[in-house]
């Protein structure tokens, strides 16, 4: 089995690796992404589709159990994005460069990208909530999440990361489960 980490990273398992699912917010999900061409049904692949499902099923009773240990509540039926933006704490020097902002009012540590015209850098977040917090901006040539069956990009921007709206003034996070809703040009979820 290939598993790919949220920055693109591929590396070989032998076995579902649920170990990279231990943060609370993670979630298992299958069959939403479409692969190059179809899988054959043979009897390897099938016999890898019934290990996956059955690793999905007892994933969160393992999870459960290991959120037990560590004092933290279960689980929600829902999923959500990375509630930290992926920010970091500021350095002091990283404090005294990226505070304030520009004279468009874009915040420091921004700059425009020459090919897609997207903002890019890293910059302090503007929301009070993350205050201190340095964000990682990508802009839309950053975005080389793609759909393996069509080529096209899986969301307007990359996911598992931050983009800067100008308009809002805000960075804003891309959970990584927004490429889900892509759809081939010309098909629709019936489709298969």
């Amino acid at each position: 089995m290939l598993a790919i980490d949220a920055e693109g990273v591929e590396r070989r398992e032998t076995e579902v690796p649920f170990r990279l699912f231990g943060h609370w917010i993670s979630a298992a999900v299958t069959r939403r992404l479409r692969t190059a061409r179809p899988l054959p049904p043979t009897d390897e692949v099938l016999r890898r589709q019934t290990a996956l499902e059955a690793a999905i099923r007892e994933y969160p009773a393992r999870r459960a159990e290991v959120l037990r240990q560590r004092g933290m509540l279960p689980p929600a039926d829902f999923v959500v994005g990375d509630l930290t933006k992926g920010g970091r704490d500021a350095t002091p020097a990283e404090l005294a460069a990226l505070s304030g902002r520009q004279s468009n009012g874009v915040p420091m540590g921004l700059v425009v990208c020459a090919d897609c015209g997207f903002w890019k850098g890293e910059c302090l977040d503007p929301n009070a909530e993350f205050r201190g917090k340095v964000m990682r901006v990508h802009c839309g040539c950053d975005n080389w999440n793609r759909c393996a069956a069509c080529g096209e990009t899986l969301y307007p921007f990359r996911l598992n990361a931050n983009y800067y709206d100008q308009r809002e003034g805000a960075v804003v996070h891309v959970p990584g489960f927004s490429g889900l809703i892509h759809e081939c040009a010309g098909t629709s979820r019936h489709d298969g």
